[in-house]
């Protein structure tokens, strides 16, 4: 698994580990607040829509899943093509973006199989993952 993951938009870059800290501590803060009153904060309509949308989102689901890949042993890791649709509503200003990035959750074989390479059309990329990682799959 990749270990210094930067995130960048624009001019703008913050590593992996900083952003997912971040969401965690913030799940966690939202998940243990409590009101004024002692009402659970997750029960107030307002606090618990940004509580969903924060544990629903892509970036905490992504962050969950590289917890659990690295630190929990998982052995059973899936295809590029079956996380790239788990994570379909990721947006990308580029598509190439979302699949190198994904790519290090995936099975050796399709890690193998694509290689982060820019000049590489989105077309050229589908297919590679496409060919790649099923004819991998069916030799594991």
């Amino acid at each position: 698994m990749a270990a210094n993951i930067m995130i960048q938009r624009g001019d703008s870059v913050i590593p992996w580990a900083t952003f997912s800290q971040t969401l965690f501590e913030l799940e966690d803060e939202l998940n243990q607040s409590t009101s004024r009153h002692g009402t659970p904060r997750a029960q107030e309509p307002s606090f618990s829509s940004h509580l969903h949308a924060i544990t629903a989102s892509v970036a905490i689901r992504l962050c969950h899943e590289r917890v659990d890949n690295k630190y929990q042993g998982k052995s059973s890791r899936d295809s590029l093509l079956d996380i790239v649709k788990r994570y379909k509503d990721a947006e990308c200003a580029d598509a190439r973006d979302k699949i190198f990035g994904l790519r290090e959750l995936a099975i050796n074989c399709c890690r193998t199989a694509v290689t982060v390479d820019y000049t590489c059309s989105a077309y050229i990329l589908c297919r590679t993952i496409f060919v790649g990682c099923t004819a991998g799959i069916n030799e594991v």
